[in-house]
């Protein structure tokens, strides 16, 4: 999917792909997993990792997390694993 991220193609689609192919997959087994602090913090920094290679922004452009989230529209993987489990 790195392939896809990386390409020109439209960030509503790069968005719908995250939500409907790579959440799922991600989130998969979390109604069984303990959720500790640094599971949560896992799934925050790999969500984080994808959201930035949608937009093509490096770590040097420092750009908030409230900013990148404001221009992808992707729902947070912490809560949506809480509300599974």
């Amino acid at each position: 999917m790195q392939h896809a991220f990386n390409s020109n193609l439209p960030l509503k689609l790069k968005t719908k792909v995250y939500m409907e192919c790579i959440l799922p997959v991600t989130t998969y087994g979390c109604e069984t997993w303990v959720l500790t602090k640094k599971i949560l913090n896992k799934l925050k920094i790999h969500q984080r990792s994808i959201e930035q290679q949608m937009l093509g922004i490096k770590l040097k452009d420092h750009k908030t997390n409230e900013w990148i989230r404001h221009r992808n529209r992707v729902e947070d993987i912490v809560r949506g694993v809480v509300s599974l489990k």
